[in-house]
């Protein structure tokens, strides 16, 4: 599964605002744009332009000034992976996963065989992404979650 860069750079982002600032601004420094870009190794620009996606969203919050910067809008355990793709990216789903009538194979996709598990894929995969917090992976949790990987021998 591939998600965009933006997506991925939009969650590295948000998990490092939650590492360092932690909190909804009042009791923490924002961190500003620079350090987020420097920090992260991505241009102010590219940054720039996630981040005001993600607080549209409501995930981030922004402050101006000389000491402003960004922090979480919402407590980290109250942030989803979801949430952040979704800011960055969306989530489309798989056409076999929409109505029957949006196939490009209907009105045969009635008979399809392989169409329930691209929907039960898709709800699993939705699932996973809800069910995993910025919390979690700013703390190192969710890797202890994480099913040993396969080799592909």
């Amino acid at each position: 599964m591939r998600f965009s860069t933006k997506a991925r750079y939009g969650l590295r982002l948000v998990i490092r605002i939650a590492t360092e600032c932690a909190s909804t601004g009042t009791s923490h420094r924002p961190i500003p744009l620079w350090r987020l870009a420097k920090k992260e190794h991505m241009s102010k620009k590219y940054v720039e332009h996630i981040v005001s996606q993600l607080e549209r969203a409501g995930i981030l919050k922004g402050f101006r000034g000389p000491t402003g910067g960004y922090c979480l809008a919402r407590h980290p355990r109250k942030i989803t992976v979801r949430e952040v793709i979704e800011a960055t990216e969306g989530i489309r789903p798989n056409v076999c996963t929409q109505s029957l009538t949006d196939c490009p194979f209907y009105p045969y996709s009635m008979e399809c065989k392989a169409r329930p598990f691209w929907v039960e894929l898709e709800n699993v995969i939705r699932n996973y992404l809800e069910s995993v917090t910025i919390q979690s992976l700013s703390r190192g949790t969710e890797s202890k979650r994480m099913p040993k990987r396969r080799s592909g021998k």
